[in-house]
């Protein structure tokens, strides 16, 4: 089968970097370092990217159905991707709302596409999502200016079927 993409982060100025990057490297990844002073959230960005390539633009992506915290209610999340260009998905960000489950209740009761919906919905959480990038992709991604802590962390590879698209 397919082998998994692996993103490894060193967390705190006195941890190992040699082995999370060592599996980084050997599985298609990319390795992070972040520092105690660092937002953990912002250097994983790389990751974030990684997974906007597994996504397509104008499209509405909705979560599995969650309690929400705050206020109790079931909810799903209705978002999409938003890019600086379609063609190379540099992602900007992502736009999101919250949804309760009781609003399309009351809208759409028992139909059966809703029932399908909800359904749907619901078995997202047994799949994994698949993001398929390739090795020239992930070098840029590497290398994107955006990640300059993860420059060099893996040798550069040399795609065979495309021998210069790195560079």
């Amino acid at each position: 089968g397919r082998r998994a993409t692996i993103f490894t982060y060193s967390m705190g100025a006195n941890a190992d970097d040699s082995i999370p990057r060592q599996i980084a490297c050997r599985n298609r990844g990319a390795w992070g370092k972040i520092q105690d002073d660092d937002d953990a959230l912002s250097q994983m960005s790389a990751f974030f990217a990684f997974l906007a390539k597994g996504t397509e633009p104008d499209v509405v992506y909705w979560s599995e159905p969650y309690d929400d915290f705050a206020t109790g209610h079931r909810l799903t999340t209705a978002a999409t991707p938003v890019f600086e260009d379609d063609k190379w998905k540099k992602l900007i960000g992502v736009i999101g709302v919250d949804v309760p489950l009781n609003a399309l209740d009351a809208n759409f009761g028992e139909s059966e596409n809703y029932l399908r919906l909800l359904s749907e919905l619901q078995g997202r959480s047994s799949e994994c999502s698949t993001t398929q990038v390739s090795m020239c992709e992930m070098q840029l991604l590497r290398n994107d200016e955006r990640f300059s802590r993860m420059n060099g962390a893996c040798p550069v590879e040399f795609p065979l079927d495309q021998p210069n698209c790195c560079f």
